[in-house]
């Protein structure tokens, strides 16, 4: 075989890949078959002035030439686990998204300059400036998001009726940390209770909390009045991700009086800096457990 048949294409300057693709053509017109790339492709010409077909030995082989592929994972253990079964340490890269609270694993990218000793110690090391990869063998982490912090962030600024406020504070109570559970819990039971009367005025107490004065009305008679105290915000624990930590978030409490009808919301205070904090935090872990940085970004395509 002669040495361009056994020559990988990479290799072929340019000034004669014309001569040598010639050359190609005339062995394979006059044998059928040619070597494109030593033992991973093969091109076969069926018959004179045919085209040139190229055949895969990497996909007829027991094992492929190298990995490739992707696979996605949804806890930070899961993904370190992969990375470390399977990266190199000059040439696997990770980026980070928060944007879509993704971190991606190249582990075949292209590999860094080699800086350490080569062995000899009277030898100064040479630094390599690093070969380039494939780039096609990744892993990708998905952070879910947990239902209390989807809960609680789907009515941030939204402003509810009476019952779907109640609603919301019970199917929430589990995330709330002050006040108690327990009181935000009568409370809901409160508006629950109080949903056909109307309601007058309201009051800041020196307390921090808010009084809001109702009159229950009968036939279009004056009937019993009361009050229903409301504190001014909520201190929140919420894990962003599964399997995260739990971080405080303050919920301040908003309301509006229109016509006798009580609307009841809250808003969050600076939500995406608790969930940068939690992506901050899993990046750290990850880097921790796999020894790579993490870099902020998006991974060559």
């Amino acid at each position: 075989m002669t040495n361009y048949e056994s020559a990988e294409i990479g290799t072929i300057s340019s000034s004669g890949a014309a001569d040598v693709i010639r050359e190609m053509a005339d062995a394979a017109a006059a044998r059928g078959v040619v070597e494109l790339v030593e033992g991973r492709s093969l091109g076969v010409i069926l018959a004179p002035g045919q085209q040139l077909h190229e055949i895969d030995l990497d996909a007829l082989a027991d094992t492929p030439q190298r990995k490739t592929g992707g696979v996605q994972v949804t806890n930070a253990a899961s993904f370190a686990l992969y990375v470390n079964r399977h990266s190199s340490r000059l040439g696997s890269t990770l980026w980070a998204n928060q944007a879509t609270s993704q971190i991606v694993a190249v582990l075949d990218d292209h590999q860094r300059k080699d800086d350490a000793p080569n062995g000899d110690s009277d030898v100064p090391s040479k630094p390599s400036a690093g070969l380039p990869g494939w780039g096609e063998h990744r892993a990708t982490l998905t952070l879910p998001l947990t239902p209390d912090w989807l809960l609680w962030t789907k009515q941030d600024g939204e402003l509810m009726d009476q019952q779907s406020f109640a609603e919301h504070i019970e199917d929430g109570a589990g995330a709330i940390h002050d006040p108690e559970p327990a009181a935000m819990l009568e409370l809901a039971q409160t508006f629950h209770a109080n949903t056909g009367v109307e309601f007058k005025s309201s009051n800041r107490l020196q307390s921090g909390e808010t009084q809001l004065r109702y009159e229950e009305t009968t036939h279009a008679k004056a009937g019993r009045t009361g009050q229903i105290a409301i504190p001014d915000s909520l201190e929140l624990h919420l894990q962003p991700y599964e399997n995260s930590p739990t971080y405080p978030l303050v919920a301040r409490f908003r309301y509006r009086i229109t016509n006798g009808q009580l609307k009841l919301g809250y808003r969050l205070v600076r939500p995406d800096l608790v969930q940068w904090q939690a992506f901050s935090d899993v990046s750290v872990e990850i880097t921790e457990a796999t020894g790579l940085d993490v870099l902020a970004g998006i991974p060559r395509r």
